[in-house]
């Protein structure tokens, strides 16, 4: 027989006094908080972390812990604290598409319409062109791969370029098919909303996001950064001629046209915030800010991540069905729905995680560039959080991982050498090969001369160096040469007149070599 309304509702009343009893406990017991303090502190120095900063929410809205960690600035041993500000990379993706959506909310913007209505779009795929919408953008299905070097480094470009430009990069898939992660389309969606609002993302996020959730620090501006009193320094690390890995200072990388996908800069403090209103399903201390239907829409899967060879499978090797949904990584973990986004740049990683359904959420940012650490934390920190034995010594699993990637890397390196033909030389004279050489998005080479050595050639392109500056060119066989040792630069001839027209060059690996012809 059906059960009675009021036996459901003594059931749900059991069942949610039961759950609540649960997160009062992790919210009021220190020692779990002791544990991910301790972990977060002592595990730096394995990692090269000069500094970290860490917030935890519990039950949905109360912030845990907020503090930092070792060095914002090595040098001078300026501490990090919560206050202290970092870039937070692809953490952005997910403001870009709270905007969206809050201009769905406002009926300004529809998900489902083709970006067509907005504006005019110009792709290589004409399918792709006529049916492209938010979703497809937002959620990394348009079948387009990164072409990252388009934007790396480049501080000329702009939005209106990228999306003009879009039209001459080409897809490795078709349309709606595969998951490839894409900066410039989320930079793209936020070009969307800026057009049909006629204002700025910086402002938008100002008035939508930043303003009513007191993220009071948060900016897209690189300059507010520096200037601020309590701000991290970039970092990396080098190898030493004896072998030794030493932590330097590095420059600080950002491209505005591309703000949307990784532009923001923020603390702790400010994260908390913005991850008790994601908790709350867009309500901020009884203020809604965006729609709960939307929220539950940006935590939804959009396009499953089926290739094993995905980076996020690399990374995350114990989630073993990981999608994405509009600006976040999604995946069930430990019987848990997880809600989650990494980000990297020159200097810094980051990790913002959700445990929507336990109202918990954990937010991580530190001065060290691709750096694996704040991964182990986060799911250390979940683990605690969640009541549950640690899947993993995190920092051990974590440490393998890395060693897997570069045993990779080395075992390409060597298929790389090991395809070399020794003993090879160029078909036309050195100085033939300089030039201007031009693609109508990845921008322009310059080939020269070695001012230094005129048997090598330089090669000036805003990917290969920060600021842009000339970098070695050095032979490879017969007309490739290899820029900044990762690049191959691999110049064509005309077969009529014998003169050098163009070079290509592998910038992004799953697609053509890209075109770049002499000017």
């Amino acid at each position: 027989s059906k059960p009675s309304m009021v036996m459901v509702s003594c059931r749900r009343a059991v069942f949610l006094c039961i759950f609540l009893l649960a997160q009062t406990c992790i919210a009021v017991d220190p020692a779990i908080i002791q544990k991910i303090r301790d972990f977060a502190s002592s595990s730096l120095s394995q990692w090269k972390v000069p500094g970290l900063a860490l917030s935890i929410i519990v039950d949905n809205s109360t912030v845990a812990l907020s503090e930092g960690y070792g060095y914002r600035d090595l040098s001078k041993r300026l501490p990090v604290t919560s206050s202290t500000m970092f870039p937070i990379a692809s953490c952005t993706k997910a403001f870009t598409t709270a905007l969206m959506s809050v201009h769905d909310d406002l009926g300004m913007y529809d998900w489902g319409a083709h970006i067509s209505t907005y504006l005019p779009v110009a792709l290589e795929d004409p399918f792709a062109q006529a049916m492209l919408t938010g979703y497809d953008m937002a959620s990394h299905r348009t079948g387009l791969p990164s072409h990252d070097m388009v934007w790396v480094y480049n501080n000329n470009l702009t939005i209106q370029e990228i999306w003009k430009g879009l039209q001459y990069l080409q897809p490795c898939c078709e349309f709606r098919t595969e998951f490839h992660y894409s900066n410039l389309m989320l930079a793209s969606a936020a070009h969307v909303i800026e057009t049909i609002t006629g204002s700025i993302i910086d402002d938008l996020a100002s008035k939508y996001l930043f303003n009513p959730l007191n993220m009071t620090k948060t900016t897209y501006n690189l300059d507010t950064l520096k200037n601020s009193p309590d701000h991290a320094l970039p970092y990396t690390t080098v190898e030493s001629q004896n072998g030794t890995v030493l932590v330097v200072e590095t420059q600080y990388d950002y491209a505005y046209a591309i703000a949307g996908a990784g532009g923001i800069n923020s603390n702790v403090n400010d994260l908390a915030q913005w991850t008790i209103m994601q908790l709350n399903r867009g309500v901020y201390h009884g203020k809604r800010i965006i729609s709960g239907d939307m929220i539950d829409l940006m935590h939804e899967e959009m396009m499953p991540v089926h290739d094993r060879n995905e980076t996020f499978y690399i990374w995350y090797p114990f989630l073993f069905e990981i999608g994405y949904g509009l600006g976040w990584i999604v995946a069930p973990y430990r019987g848990h729905k997880l809600v989650f986004h990494p980000g990297n740049l020159d200097g810094f990683s980051s990790l913002v995680l959700l445990l929507p359904d336990d109202g918990i959420a954990v937010n991580i940012l530190c001065n060290m560039e691709e750096n694996l650490f704040p991964f182990a934390l986060g799911f250390f920190a979940a683990d605690m959080l969640l009541g549950l034995e640690p899947l993993y010594d995190w920092n051990k699993k974590y440490a393998d991982i890395q060693s897997q990637m570069d045993l990779e890397d080395a075992r390409e390196i060597a298929q790389r050498n090991k395809e070399r033909v020794p003993n090879t030389v160029p078909s036309h004279p050195i100085s033939a090969f300089c030039g201007i050489y031009s693609h109508p998005i990845y921008a322009r080479a310059i080939v020269q001369l070695d001012p230094s050595n005129h048997t090598n050639l330089v090669i000036t392109y805003h990917a290969f160096a920060q600021p842009m500056q000339p970098v070695p060119l050095p032979h490879w066989h017969y007309d490739v040469f290899l820029a900044v040792d990762e690049f191959f630069i691999t110049f064509q001839t005309d077969e009529y007149n014998g003169q050098i027209t163009a070079f290509t060059a592998n910038l992004e690996l799953i697609v053509d070599d890209i075109i770049f012809t002499r000017v």
